[in-house]
């Protein structure tokens, strides 16, 4: 369903990997990053690693990281990750939250 929503982008790639092997930096620089991963370390390594490949002013989004989500780990990560890194967190829409790279 994913890969239908956005088959119109042509400019959007969609990478299946483990998180804790994948080389990140193999695919950048990283302008735009949207993580449906929802465990907890998952969640947390792939914030480490796509930050750290994200060029200056890119976007992380986080999907299902509201505190009364189901997706429990994917809150915890995200809130752990911005805590970190002295970002505010800032959740958008219904559920999404957003760390922009300065």
């Amino acid at each position: 369903m994913w890969r239908n929503n956005f088959s119109e982008f042509n400019f959007i790639n969609l990478i299946q990997a483990d998180c804790s092997k994948f080389d990140f930096n193999s695919i950048g620089p990283i302008k735009l990053t949207f993580l449906d991963v929802d465990l907890y370390l998952p969640t947390k390594k792939a914030l480490e690693n796509t930050f750290n490949a994200t060029v200056k002013g890119g976007v992380i989004i986080v999907d299902d990281v509201r505190e009364d989500n189901a997706y429990d780990g994917a809150h915890q990560a995200y809130i752990e990750f911005c805590n970190e890194n002295n970002i505010q967190p800032n959740i958008i829409g219904n559920k999404c939250g957003i760390i922009f790279k300065n």
